[in-house]
């Protein structure tokens, strides 16, 4: 902040309406004076390339994208809240009673260690960047989520000893764990399999009596996933990370009302959530909020944006809860 007030050259705020494309909008834009750190920091995430840049799916629910620059001045700062956040875990490790024995202790304590060396080292390279998709049908989610690390082989070593570990807990639930059981895009996938008891009925009525988590490990990247989709929903982003030119902006993110809706409608029978989703059908896909990012001169812009079916769905909001108000039954 004090950065911020000192080396900023100008803010800009505006907001506008497109009819023709039915949306409006809200611009930010900040300019930093030329040579100092703020510009520096500035140019390079606007400049950055992205290698997940997969995470946009186009037909997702949701999705967010991110390309960050880590700079020199900022480095030991992160670290000096991680070395807090590992001192942190290993305290709680210290006081854990569900692990057996002191040598179990020792060894979670050593696996927290290994990855937050590989979380340092991520840092201190001076890129972070990653994203994470949303997608939704009735009575069915979806997610992934992923990023850069400095050495995903080593947190898959990891992953492996933290399994090991789990069998030794003495409230150890039963779950199924296969390691290496495909390989995508040079990124080795794990499947974990977890029960869901029978008194969880809506998680049930989603996920189905077994909830399947799906995680990646490259070279350099970490993925994870649950869904009775997932795995096929990881190797899509794989793909379209691959297949991306690594040109995108600084920080994306999209949000589709239409398929949120039509989820919540079918696992709620609240009147109100199935008209709303009714209502966005009809709205011929204007139903996204978008946050997106861009480089300008000495500068960064962010533009907020929503679409008319967004703000059509306010006030049929409003229409349908009055009308529930007046008749409950």
């Amino acid at each position: 902040l004090v950065r911020f007030s000192k080396e900023a050259d100008q803010l800009t705020i505006g907001w506008g309406t497109d009819k023709a494309a039915g949306k409006t909008f809200l611009d930010t834009s900040v300019t930093a004076i030329a040579g100092t750190t703020l510009a520096t920091e500035i140019e390079s995430a606007a400049t950055m390339k992205s290698d997940f840049a997969g995470f946009l799916l186009p037909d997702a629910a949701a999705t967010f994208h991110f390309t960050a620059p880590v700079l020199k001045e900022d480095v030991q700062q992160m670290v000096t809240l991680l070395k807090t956040a590992r001192e942190k875990a290993i305290e709680q490790i210290g006081k854990d009673k569900d692990l057996p024995n002191d040598e179990a202790r020792a060894t979670a304590k050593d696996i927290v260690g290994s990855l937050m060396d590989v979380l340092q080292t991520t840092i201190e390279n001076g890129k972070l960047n990653g994203g994470a998709a949303v997608k939704l049908a009735p009575q069915n989610i979806n997610f992934v989520a992923g990023g850069l690390v400095a050495d995903g082989k080593s947190v898959e070593k990891d992953l492996k000893r933290l399994v090991e570990l789990a069998k030794q807990s003495k409230n150890n639930p039963y779950v199924e764990v296969k390691f290496d059981v495909a390989t995508h895009g040079g990124v080795t996938l794990h499947t974990i399999t977890v029960p869901i008891p029978e008194k969880e009925k809506e998680a049930r009525k989603i996920l189905g009596e077994k909830m399947l988590t799906v995680i990646g490990t490259g070279a350099n990247s970490v993925y994870l996933a649950f869904g009775n989709d997932s795995l096929e929903l990881l190797k899509q982003v794989i793909d379209g990370s691959a297949a991306g030119n690594g040109e995108t902006s600084p920080m994306t993110v999209n949000v589709s009302l239409a398929p949120i809706m039509e989820f919540a409608a079918s696992v709620d029978d609240n009147p109100v959530l199935a008209g709303l989703s009714e209502a966005l059908k009809k709205g011929q896909g204007k139903d996204h909020i978008t946050v997106s990012s861009k480089g300008v001169s000495r500068g960064i812009a962010y533009r907020l944006e929503v679409e008319e079916g967004v703000l059509q769905l306010i006030g049929q909001a409003a229409k349908l809860q009055n009308s529930q108000a007046r008749d409950p039954f």
